[in-house]
């Protein structure tokens, strides 16, 4: 839908602008997509957004872990083109 698009562009504008000094820290990407990621699901969930499923552990565990290694690698990514890391 257009709206998801939407949402995946504002977050896109905003990685250099307001997530810069997650990005130069691969460590502090990581951590953040593994805690943040799960906390907006389950939020989502409890406002009616989605539906988890049955077993929710799991799924929190996987979206975790996924996003964790996703914005690691972006930030690998951006420290190699803009910068050095500072963990």
């Amino acid at each position: 839908p257009v709206w998801l698009l939407s949402l995946w562009f504002s977050l896109f504008t905003l990685l250099p602008i307001e997530l810069d000094k997650i990005l130069i820290s691969p460590t502090k990407s990581a951590i953040f997509g593994l805690v943040g990621a799960p906390i907006s699901y389950i939020s989502g969930a409890n406002l009616g957004a989605m539906n988890l499923g049955s077993d929710v552990s799991q799924v929190v565990a996987l979206t975790g872990c996924g996003w964790g290694v996703s914005m690691y690698l972006c930030a690998r990514i951006w420290v190699k083109t803009q910068g050095e890391p500072i963990n």
